[in-house]
């Protein structure tokens, strides 16, 4: 019996967007279960590393692995117990320590048995195995107890119609912080397996370090292939890559779009938020403390409320509910057989409304209660003020009260990071002081957490009076008045601040009727402001560009290396849908991030 729960099965059109990525789903769950297949013909068993439940969850189905002779499953944990009645264990897991270390006790306890043949012991690492990993593996004497050992590499995972994302917990750290290169190579690996399913990129565009190193890899790679390759159609028009230090501010600043708030106060990992289950009558008595709810296309109501500005959740919500109660009405007016067929076929989707509509109000009010507090105003009534370059450049009264009540540290430093962003860095004097007050209240492991973020230029000592933000601010207009019932600009999603990686994408592609999409489009003083090098390449021919004169939407892959926020996700989608846009865009992430998760993969934890 298996003890490794998979959610509910879901139809799959959500994935079937302006490209169909069920494509690549599928294209990832083959590869797996031929795989699996490989290690033995008859009955096994998956045993899979906790990490790697959640996406694997969204690429097969339990009943395919059943197909596949899958007669158990189970959590790689402490307290796993190998049954001897099981001839064949695959375990699939991460190149990670802790889990080779925990391989290597289950296949020494094991070893006898392994040596006799009685039962064999297969190894899958996702993404990929590691010469240090196996190294490891055969330092702790457990390597010549796996009959095979094997990588299957899994990155771009489809999380939604216009969403592709890695999920890696530390990607900002590992690319930013310990200038680590595995994240850039999987980073070109996946684009490479998007060009053999979807045709070669006519256009790549490239800003940032680690996105111009991306683009000289997948060069190479291209080099390597069939030559018939690039002469593949394509159903992408272009690709843009973005450092995440390209813009730090907009994932330091709460988006206010209904998605944007979900995660920052509930959390979204692949696709699913977790609620309190007492506030749903539905799941009384049930004893569970928790409620897992899935967020993405398939639901038709929130597909229609995730890019609004909270403000008009409320009024969206009950316009629905006024017209649900109108359809509902129809049945005690349907006179004849005809009409109470047309109505009776409308139950289903009435049934599921009904049902999407209660959880979504109850959502709301869970968001409403802590957006509503005093606390939460005072926030965002701060990283307002620094927006506009309010009091930047002096040691901030509201971040020392924040330090005096023992507040989360995870909000102190982001609105630490957002002032360093804004005033091209700190003062000596207001560096010196958080970094002590920070340390006084919450410990000395904290000498390393300031050390990664000015690692990663989230904070930084200020070495000369500069201007690049407000020269930003104004060149892009970054903060602007706007209505955010009626909105008419990116801006809406944080009440005023438009994100600076979305501003930028919107010079370089939304523009219309001047000529193909090229850096040169953006302005020379904007381009030196925002750190990095840029570069651009076809990988069909040089001279190749993309039009954007022709009529129709074009297709503009936008991959964030270092992660991207929701409210960055919901601006994309506005560009898109606004009258003049040229561009229709699908997002490519190493992970759905938001401050909190940024925040949290930066801290240290160690103590001594």
């Amino acid at each position: 019996m298996s003890t490794a729960q998979e959610r509910p099965n879901q139809p799959l059109q959500y994935l079937n967007g302006r490209i169909n990525l069920l494509q690549l789903k599928e294209h990832f769950k083959g590869t797996f279960l031929d795989l699996v297949s490989s290690q033995s013909t008859g009955s096994k068993a998956l045993v899979w590393d906790k990490q790697l439940l959640s996406p694997l969850n969204l690429i097969v189905e339990y009943s395919s692995l059943r197909e596949r002779s899958v007669d158990h499953m189970f959590h790689l944990d402490t307290e796993f117990v190998v049954n001897s009645d099981i001839p064949c264990y695959v375990f699939v897991v991460r190149d990670d320590y802790s889990v080779i270390e925990m391989l290597a006790r289950i296949a020494l306890k094991c070893k006898s048995s392994l040596a006799a043949g009685s039962m064999t012991f297969s190894l899958i690492f996702i993404p990929r195995k590691s010469t240090v990993g196996l190294r490891l593996l055969q330092d702790l004497g457990a390597v010549h107890l796996f009959k095979k050992i094997e990588s299957l590499h899994i990155d771009l995972i489809p999380l939604d119609s216009d969403i592709l994302s890695m999920e890696r917990p530390i990607d900002f750290r590992e690319c930013f912080v310990e200038e680590l290169t595995d994240l850039s190579y999987e980073v070109s690996k996946s684009l490479m397996t998007l060009q053999a399913l979807y045709g070669p990129f006519p256009r790549v565009f490239a800003k940032g370090r680690w996105s111009c190193h991306v683009c000289d890899t997948v060069k190479r790679m291209i080099r390597l292939v069939d030559k018939s390759f690039t002469s593949q159609p394509s159903q992408i028009d272009a690709v843009v890559l973005l450092d995440r230090t390209v813009d730090l501010i907009t994932p330091l600043v709460t988006p206010l779009t209904y998605e944007g708030l979900v995660d920052e106060l509930f959390g979204i990992n692949y696709t699913v938020t977790q609620l309190p289950a007492d506030r749903f009558p539905e799941d009384e008595g049930k004893g569970n403390k928790q409620k897992k709810v899935t967020l993405n296309s398939s639901d038709e109501l929130f597909t229609d409320l995730r890019d609004l500005h909270f403000a008009s959740v409320g009024g969206y919500l009950s316009r629905r509910a006024k017209n649900l109660n109108v359809v509902m009405d129809e049945r005690h007016i349907a006179q004849s057989v005809s009409q109470l067929r047309v109505f009776v076929a409308k139950i289903p989707h009435i049934q599921v409304t009904k049902r999407s509509l209660g959880l979504h109000t109850t959502l709301a009010e869970l968001v409403k209660e802590v957006i509503d507090d005093v606390a939460f105003s005072e926030l965002k009534s701060q990283e307002q003020k620094f927006l506009e370059e309010v009091d930047h450049d002096r040691i901030n009264d509201y971040i020392e009260k924040l330090i005096g009540r023992q507040g989360d540290i995870k909000s102190i430093l982001r609105l630490i990071c957002l002032q360093s962003q804004v005033g091209n860095g700190l003062k000596i004097k207001v560096f010196e002081h958080y970094k002590r007050e920070i340390i006084h209240a919450y410990g000395v492991q904290h000498i390393v957490t300031f050390h990664r973020l000015e690692s990663a230029g989230m904070l930084r000592i200020q070495q000369q009076a500069s201007k690049t933000y407000s020269s930003l601010r104004r060149s892009l207009k970054l903060t602007r008045q706007v209505d955010v019932r009626n909105a008419e600009d990116i801006a809406y999603t944080h009440s005023g601040y438009a994100p600076l990686s979305v501003r930028l994408i919107e010079q370089l592609i939304v523009k219309p009727g001047v000529g193909p999409i090229s850096w040169k489009r953006v302005d020379d003083s904007v381009m030196r402001l925002i750190p990095g090098p840029h570069t651009e390449f076809s990988p069909r021919s040089e001279q190749e560009g993309v039009d954007t004169t022709n009529e129709g939407q074009k297709l503009i892959l936008v991959y964030f290396i270092g992660g991207v926020s929701f409210g960055e996700i919901s601006a994309l989608r506005f560009l898109s849908q606004t009258e003049d846009s040229i561009a229709n865009f699908i997002i490519a992430t190493s992970r759905l991030n938001n401050g909190n998760k940024l925040m949290e993969s930066m801290l240290s934890t160690r103590t001594s």
